[in-house]
């Protein structure tokens, strides 16, 4: 963790990773960056937090269209089970990364180790935004933020101060 980069120390892209979930599902920064943008979401079933902020994104998404999302769950092993149909009620079917199975993604991509946290990557590789915990404001910048991941391109680079 010596050289650890966290996402939005610096202006670049985000950090690389190449992360499988259990059932196989793959996501890889480098199939990603410069082709679409995507959202990396912790969450865990038993927090209420996560339950609202997940029904923001859920509308946010129907606003602004359909993005790419990777599901990292802090869940145990008592309640992992729970996660594909809880990632379902809120309209997200893509598979769930384990953040125990991935420490270092975790901790350059949550660096507070806390949920819900949203990270919202603009197609470009860059970071757009960093929801951290809820709050009812981040419904509104949830939209324009998703809007911006979508707009920026490669020679775009945005400064976006996280709220915390």
């Amino acid at each position: 963790f010596r050289d650890l980069q966290i996402v939005g120390m610096d202006s670049g892209e985000v950090p690389s990773f190449e992360l499988t979930a259990p059932n196989g599902a793959q996501y890889s920064s480098q199939s990603l960056v410069g082709q679409q943008p995507f959202v990396t979401v912790f969450f865990a079933t038993w927090c209420d937090y996560c339950q609202v902020e997940l029904k923001a994104m859920q509308a946010a998404l129907a606003k602004t269209g359909p993005m790419r999302i990777i599901p990292v769950s802090v869940d145990g092993p008592e309640t992992w089970s729970k996660v594909p149909s809880y990632l379902a009620s809120f309209g997200i079917h893509d598979s769930a990364v384990r953040a125990s199975d991935y420490p270092r993604f975790s901790a350059s991509y949550d660096p507070f180790d806390t949920v819900p946290l949203l990270v919202i990557v603009g197609r470009h590789g860059g970071l757009v935004d960093c929801l951290v915990g809820y709050d009812p404001a981040h419904a509104e910048r949830l939209v324009a933020s998703l809007h911006r991941a979508r707009d920026v391109n490669a020679d775009t680079r945005l400064q976006i101060t996280a709220t915390f």
